[in-house]
């Protein structure tokens, strides 16, 4: 009977051991998985972050298209008034040189 109950008492020792050691297995996966969780906190924050940055660069380009689409507009306008003062500057110079020709 001492042989069972010394057995039986290295047995439970051994359980309670495997026992602390799955409590330190869990605790140790728990760390990790609150590390894990930050990790994605923190990357998730930053992709935001990289959105936001990137909304704001569109809205931009955007912007920068239509100011110049602004300025390729007046310069066309300006362009074409010019050409047309020209024209009838050069057809105020035909009309002179015939005049003076007759």
């Amino acid at each position: 009977a001492e042989t069972l109950m010394a057995e039986a008492k290295v047995a439970v020792g051994a359980a309670e051991g495997r026992a602390r050691d799955a409590e330190m297995r869990a605790a140790a996966a728990e760390c990790r998985m609150v590390e894990a969780a930050q990790a994605l906190n923190e990357e998730s924050s930053r992709a935001e972050a990289a959105r936001a940055e990137a909304e704001a660069a569109r809205e931009r380009c955007a912007s920068l298209q239509m100011e110049a689409a602004e300025q390729q507009a007046v310069l066309t306008h300006r362009a074409t008034a010019e050409e047309e003062e020209h024209r009838e500057e050069h057809k105020a110079l035909v009309a002179a040189a015939d005049c003076e020709r007759q």
